[in-house]
């Protein structure tokens, strides 16, 4: 079963229709849905590199980030 993933604070789903819910974390305000659509064993930062194999640690602080927020690759 495919689970998608927001990039911005790592909620995860196996609808993608919950991208239409509201995000606290996204610049668009509703989740951004990575491209993977499986479980990844560790999900990474786009801006510092950092890694967890949690996704909801994309909600934590980042200063590299413009969003001030880490955004997972996907």
């Amino acid at each position: 079963m495919a689970t998608y993933t927001c990039k911005y604070c790592g909620a995860q789903n196996s609808s993608a229709n919950f991208a239409r819910n509201p995000c606290s974390k996204s610049p668009h305000k509703t989740h951004e849905l990575m491209s993977a659509t499986e479980k990844l064993s560790r999900y990474t930062c786009k801006h510092c590199g950092a890694s967890n194999p949690n996704p909801r640690f994309a909600a934590n602080s980042c200063s590299k980030s413009p969003h001030k927020t880490h955004e997972l690759l996907g």
